[in-house]
Formats: C-alpha cells, structure tokens, sequence
C-alpha cells in the first residue's frame, strides 16, 4: 500500500497485488490461526475454461462495460489479476492446497462475475437426444441388429408360453383328475412357469444391455453433430427433452425443436440406408404370465 501525495488516503499500488493484512499473524499456519470450529468462506468465485470457449463466438465487447469502458491502466491491471490467479481460479489442486494453508474447511463458489454472461442473448435450442438416436437410420438398424440376435430366445419363449397356455387348458378342463394327477400337472406348471420368468429375465437383462451398447455406440458419432448444429446456428442454450418426467420444461415452441433437422444432417452424413419397417412380432423378450392355479383340497368326508 502506497500514500497520497497530502498523506491523508491510503491507495493500493497500481499493480494491485494481494499482500497480507496487518491484522493477522502470519507466523503460524492457517489452522493454527483460526478457532477450532468449522470455518466457511461465503464469498468465492471460478472460472470454467469450457464455459468461455463455448461462450466466446456469442460476446460482444461492446455490451460489456467493465471491458468496453476500460482504460489502458485498467485492462493491465485486470490482466495481470488474471495471471496470478489463473491458477487458483481452473484448477481444484492449487485452491484446495491454498484452503488449507489458510485453515479455511469449506468454500462457496460462484462463477466469476465474467462467466455470468448476462450480455448474451439466449437462444434455445430443444432437442430429443435418445429419441433422436434411436430414430436414425443407423440407429433403427441397430436395434432391429438386437432384436434379430435375440429372436430366437423370444420364440423359445414364446414357445414354453404356448406350452404353459396347453397344460392350463388340462388343469381347467380335468375335472375327472385325481387329487394326484391334478397336484402333480399343477406343480409341472409352476415349475415351467418359473424357468420361463427366469429364463425371460436372462433374455431382458441381456436386451437391454445390448440395446445400451447399440444406442452408446450411435450416439458417440451422433453428439458432434449435435454440438456442430448447435454452434453454426448460434444458439447458446440447448435442452434434452428426452425423459419427460424428469424434464422440467413444461412447453415449447415446435419451431425451435431441433431433433428432426439433426436426425437429417446425420442420416446424409452417415449414410445409411433407412432399414426395411420391422416384423410385428420383433422386440424385447417377455415371460408368459403366471395364472396357475393352486391345488384344490379334497374335502373331508
């Protein structure tokens, strides 16, 4: 800290640079400095370099006063900030390292007052990222490749359902059975039924891991697109609209839903033929539904 001319204000040098207060004891480490309960800093900012990267095609200088309005000494000192605590203000290593040695247990940050970005216009974007995948025509491809892998557990299926379906038809229509065929054509059938759930939740586990990996697969050369889209149509915002229960958009604009224009882009890029329209019967394997019935008691004579 330097002294005016008349002695009576103090100023901060002109390089501004972030000595130690007067009021503490700087001798000791931080903990050693502070109370032994937990301290919290409140008032602690970042700064996310994939945020200004993504930001810096949309910000105009002009509509930003504190860098429009800036002079010369203002715009050095404002650099040189940004060199000494560059550091400290990307990176979690060094700022956790620095918390401690100033005993400082938990710190609330916020973005640097740049990074709020309030000169930007927003334009929004929605999109239907897992639908979109999906309706591709790569994507349609492959889930018709997994339904095709799995058919043939699904007729097995369907098969033991079928044959399930016949021994219930028995049991209903055996009413000359005797106590003993009856209990024992009924235990065939929850035995059976039992396989098939297991064997179908097998088959579904499977299915669904499969269809992941298929969708993972379509959607990691899908998202460049996306994000391709997004930048040359200079919108700032886009929202995944894909799970509608958890979304929190409650209505939009048809005319500023992108999945179709996207979906396009990438069918031209990819090109892939769009696949012949699926068999009624393609899909997920599913176990045939227990109705069996319990044993009747005979009555006692």
């Amino acid at each position: 800290m330097i002294i005016s001319t008349d002695g009576q204000f103090p100023m901060l040098d002109r390089k501004n640079r972030y000595g130690r207060t007067a009021a503490r004891n700087h001798d000791a480490d931080g903990r050693a400095r502070r109370p032994p309960s937990v301290t919290i800093d409140i008032h602690a900012h970042i700064v996310v370099p994939q945020a200004a990267k993504l930001a810096q095609p949309h910000v105009d200088i002009k509509r930003i006063p504190l860098a429009h309005f800036s002079d010369a000494a203002s715009k050095e000192i404002n650099a040189q900030q940004e060199k000494d605590v560059g550091e400290v203000m990307t990176t979690i290593d060094r700022r956790l390292r620095d918390l401690d040695s100033m005993g400082i247990d938990i710190q609330v940050v916020a973005p640097a007052p740049g990074q709020c970005y309030y000169a930007i216009d927003a334009k929004i974007a929605i999109i239907s990222f897992e639908q979109a995948v999906f309706s591709t025509n790569e994507g349609q491809k492959a889930v018709q490749d997994v339904a095709t892998k799995f058919q043939p557990q699904k007729s097995k299926l369907e098969a033991a359902g079928t044959e399930i379906d016949s021994l219930k038809k028995q049991l209903q229509a055996g009413t000359t059975l005797s106590d003993e065929a009856r209990a024992n054509l009924v235990k065939s059938i929850d035995t059976k039924e039992k396989q098939a759930n297991r064997d179908a939740e097998d088959a579904n586990t499977a299915y669904q891991q499969e269809l992941q990996e298929a969708f993972g697969r379509v959607a990691q050369k899908f998202n460049p697109v996306v994000q391709s889209y997004v930048q040359q149509n200079g919108f700032t915002i886009l929202l995944d609209v894909s799970n509608q229960q958890s979304s929190p958009v409650m209505w939009i604009d048809p005319r500023i839903d992108i999945t179709r224009a996207v979906i396009d882009i990438y069918n031209t890029k990819s090109g892939v033929a769009a696949p012949p329209p699926t068999a009624p019967s393609a899909g997920r394997p599913t176990a045939p539904r227990s109705t069996t019935p319990r044993p009747a008691t005979t009555p006692k004579k």
